[in-house]
């Protein structure tokens, strides 16, 4: 039987992902789609604020493989709405969730995993036998794509690199900076 949390979890990451392959489809930026562009972006946009108002699954841990299995979809998702549309928010909501998902890492909260050491990963025992948190690197994978696609997105647009994120608790910080962070 399926939890109702990993339900949500795969409807949401299906939302995600099917407005992120409506986004990749798209032939040139929402601005010179006029009404049809703006409509798969409004799409995704009310998909992404759907999931916990836009923060996606930034905050959660990766105990259960929620991470590797539903923030780095947002993440991904992001960096493709930003390859559909050139508008640079998607961008910095990648940064966001970035910034996010690094200080999530074992070592950042002090977490021992099966060999009691605090490791910079995110480690899952819901695959484990024994119960015991381990660092699948599947998940590591899963969790590091997106981030390795922002620094790519920023080398092919390194005038993006001044842009600054403008809330939370990381504003300030410009793409470049946490391109060196990552």
């Amino acid at each position: 039987m399926t939890s109702p949390r990993l339900t949500r979890t795969r409807v949401a990451a299906a939302v995600t992902i099917a407005a992120c392959l409506l986004a990749a489809a798209a032939p040139a930026p929402a601005a010179a789609q006029g009404f049809y562009g703006a409509s798969w972006r409004l799409t995704y946009d009310a998909a992404n604020l759907k999931l916990n108002g836009g923060d996606g699954y930034k905050t959660s841990d990766n105990a259960a493989g929620t991470l590797a299995w539903g923030e780095s979809y947002v993440m991904m998702s992001y960096a493709a709405m930003f390859r559909a549309t050139g508008d640079v928010r998607y961008l910095l909501a990648l940064a966001d969730h970035t910034l996010f998902v690094l200080d999530g890492r074992d070592n950042k909260k002090g977490l021992t995993d099966f060999a009691g050491k605090s490791r910079p990963c995110w480690q899952s025992s819901k695959y484990s036998a024994d119960g015991k948190g381990y660092c699948w690197v599947v998940h590591s994978g899963m969790i590091a794509y997106p981030m390795a696609d922002l620094l790519l997105l920023l080398d092919a647009a390194p005038a993006l690199k001044t842009t600054p994120l403008t809330s939370g608790p990381h504003a300030g910080k410009t793409l470049g900076q946490i391109a060196v962070q990552v």
